[in-house]
């Protein structure tokens, strides 16, 4: 399905004696959120559907480093693959085409990282479902810093099962992010509850996710008027305090003006909806 070394050229440039920073070894993407929690720095991590939305973040990103003096910051940018609720692999090129379009998304990633020398970029693969993505999970993908294993549509205790499966066969190898609910369609007439620090901490410790992403209220699958954040929610699970707790793991997804990073270097009709 997917594999970037046998289907589109290599992409290990070097320009002068900078290797182009797009990050995807296990060890070094560890390292950079371990840099980032030391300096209270947050991540952002912005999904893309089109090349002018993947060049916006990175421009934005180059743009707040020099405006800051840095010689360096990180950002994770992001793709779901045949997520019913917004494919963006499928959308990314004319051809409708998951597998073309992700192809395409790393490949510009890489080639645009060498106009931004102030940006180290990692990819993400967002909300890969275990059965719809099921031949993407079977490839190659030592391309990806990291991985939504996203099992919500199940029971929770399905959802357990399968993302530690999951997390046996490729720890070490991709950071894991796990979501810890049980999802209801945001626009059916159940819908879930606010994950619970016991939940959360239960979740990272039988599953081994190196990140966990609980519902806040603001489940992106919502519409703007259903949508609430639940901030004192996210402070118990934040503060819950065991030996290995889930606030270790924390993400929060936060579907409002996520993209205001990037805004002002978008054309129009393609700012990126996700």
């Amino acid at each position: 399905y997917y594999n970037m070394k046998d289907k589109i050229c290599q992409l290990s440039f070097n320009r002068g004696d900078r290797q182009m920073p797009v990050v995807s070894d296990y060890k070094k993407v560890k390292e950079i959120y371990a840099d980032a929690a030391k300096k209270a720095w947050v991540i952002p991590c912005i999904c893309s559907e089109n090349l002018t939305t993947t060049e916006a973040i990175f421009a934005a990103a180059e743009e707040f480093a020099v405006a800051g003096g840095y010689e360096t910051v990180p950002v994770t940018i992001a793709m779901t693959i045949k997520y019913s609720h917004r494919p963006q692999a499928t959308y990314y090129t004319h051809s409708r085409r998951a597998d073309i379009g992700l192809r395409c998304f790393a490949a510009d990633a890489h080639i645009l990282a060498d106009a931004y020398p102030h940006v180290t970029a990692m990819l993400h693969l967002d909300h890969v479902q275990p059965i719809d993505d099921a031949d993407l999970l079977e490839g190659d993908l030592s391309d990806f810093a990291s991985i939504m294993y996203d099992a919500s549509t199940f029971p929770f205790e399905k959802n357990i099962e399968m993302t530690a499966a999951f997390v046996r066969k490729m720890q070490g190898k991709i950071l894991i992010e796990g979501a810890c609910d049980e999802i209801y369609d945001a626009g059916g007439s159940t819908h879930n509850s606010i994950t619970t620090p016991e939940d959360a901490d239960r979740f990272v410790r039988e599953t081994g996710v190196d990140l966990v992403v609980c519902n806040l209220g603001t489940e992106h699958r919502a519409s703007g008027k259903d949508l609430k954040y639940y901030g004192d929610a996210a402070r118990e699970i934040k503060g819950y305090r065991r030996e290995d707790s889930a606030a270790r793991h924390f993400l929060r997804h936060r579907r409002s003006d996520k993209v205001a990073l990037c805004r002002r270097h978008m054309q129009g009709q393609y700012l990126d909806r996700s």
